[in-house]
């Protein structure tokens, strides 16, 4: 009786040891599933066109213009139009042109 109440308790503690093998490979593949749809890009696709600089016009002023909800701040949108256009300052002179990123979502009109 004895050897007969051994073996029944064994077979708990491996269905219990599966069972808690078996959960932590379930949550260890949703958490791979949720990891990898926060993975997917959501940002729009990016456009590119080329506006003349007003006088006035300062490069904050155009990123605060142009920019959309792709970027964190005005400062980023205007780091990134510095880079696209090769300039070493934000300093820009009326007249001249200025390549700009801008949402597929949206149209520019100059």
């Amino acid at each position: 009786m004895n050897i007969l109440l051994n073996n029944r308790l064994d077979r708990r503690r491996l269905a219990f040891i599966s069972g808690v093998v078996m959960l932590a490979l379930v949550l260890v593949l949703l958490g791979t599933c949720v990891a990898s749809a926060k993975d997917i890009d959501n940002s729009k696709t990016k456009y590119y066109t080329s506006i003349t600089i007003e006088s006035g016009d300062t490069l904050w002023s155009i990123a605060e213009e142009y920019m959309y909800d792709d970027y964190d701040s005005v400062e980023e949108y205007m780091n990134e139009i510095i880079e696209i256009n090769g300039l070493t300052s934000d300093k820009i002179y009326a007249g001249n042109n200025l390549v700009i990123v801008y949402c597929g979502d949206s149209s520019i009109t100059e």
